[in-house]
């Protein structure tokens, strides 16, 4: 816990305003690592790269985890367990 913690704050704290996908996918995992083994049985999660290469491209610093803790603190509002978040990345099609 304590390590992705540190993780965290370091990646917050960097000047950049964009990053890659890959960094925000790792905040990400690092958040609920911590959540889950806060609330182990409320839910569990996957998160899953149909193309690595997307992992490359830039992303807005920060902008997926308050997607992900109202999911959690919204979502799960009313649940004491088997919940279960899914977060995908893809590309579109028209893009």
């Amino acid at each position: 816990i304590c390590n992705s913690l540190g993780a965290m704050m370091r990646y917050s704290l960097k000047p950049q305003k964009t990053v890659l996908v890959s960094d925000e996918i790792n905040q990400i995992k690092n958040y609920l690592f911590i959540i889950h083994k806060r609330f182990e049985q409320l839910f569990s999660y996957d998160i899953q790269v149909d193309d690595e290469h997307l992992l490359s491209c830039s992303a807005v610093k920060l902008m997926l985890q308050p997607f992900v803790e109202n999911s959690i603190r919204h979502g799960f509002a009313d649940r004491t367990k088997d919940g279960f978040i899914s977060i995908s990345v893809s590309r579109k099609e028209d893009m």
